[in-house]
């Protein structure tokens, strides 16, 4: 499934505008982060709203006891920046959205890296969502209906690490991927010019941490998952490992 095969259908105006207002006002500052999370749950309690209608029921949060299981709902094409921005707003479990989009499963669909699909400004067409949701049934050993089971929320529930589960595996997104670390690579030793290298060492390469406290500016899943990528790409120039305790 690729996005190219709705590339001739549209988002409706108001919603595509609506959506670009709000990435707008994510990046401008964090102050406006919280209003813009309370204006995205506004929509998702709108059954008629814009949001719910282009998303269905991938807006509900797997640990919400009102889950409602059946048809994902989705009928049209979805705007890709909007699952970007809920991700981010939300973070990675809160939504379902948000969990098959962080955890692999759309870019597997879509045959895309974390990097372009982050980036990608298209549309996603309503089969690709389905196929999302099989491939993460399948993953999970759970019959492939690719409609929101009892059984697909009841293991979206379950705590786990920010890796993602699967991935797209095309020799472009394998390449992809290869420059986005060589990229990190480059801009971590960037940084390392930056000091003085001593050369004492540490004592041992294994370090111990934990989370004291959050900001309210992020959800925590993404505060999580950005610490979580810092400290690997600490682990890549340092030879020493992380474990959270």
């Amino acid at each position: 499934v690729t996005p190219k095969e709705v590339e001739d259908e549209d988002v409706e105006p108001t919603a595509q505008n609506k959506i670009d207002e709000w990435i707008q006002k994510f990046q401008q500052s964090p102050r406006l982060r919280p209003l813009l999370k309370l204006a995205i749950r506004r929509q998702f309690k709108k059954k008629d709203s814009f949001l719910r209608k282009m998303l269905g029921r991938l807006v509900q949060d797997p640990n919400d006891d009102n889950f409602e299981v059946g048809e994902v709902g989705v009928t049209k094409p979805v705007y890709g920046p909007l699952i970007s921005i809920i991700t981010k707003v939300y973070g990675e479990t809160k939504t379902v959205v948000g969990y098959l989009k962080s955890f692999g499963f759309f870019g597997k669909v879509l045959n895309m890296s974390p990097n372009k699909l982050d980036n990608y400004n298209g549309t996603i067409p309503p089969c690709a969502v389905t196929e999302a949701v099989k491939e993460f049934q399948l993953f999970n050993n759970l019959e492939p209906t690719g409609t929101l089971t009892r059984e697909t929320r009841d293991q979206m529930k379950k705590e786990r690490r920010g890796n993602p589960d699967v991935r797209c595996e095309t020799p472009e997104c394998l390449a992809d991927e290869k420059s986005e670390i060589l990229d990190r690579r480059r801009r971590s030793l960037s940084r390392e010019k930056r000091w003085k290298v001593s050369r004492k060492s540490w004592r041992t390469n294994d370090f111990k941490f934990f989370y004291q406290g959050y900001t309210e500016d992020l959800s925590q899943d993404v505060q999580r998952k950005e610490i979580e990528r810092a400290l690997n790409e600490w682990k890549e120039v340092a030879n020493v490992n992380f474990e959270e305790t």
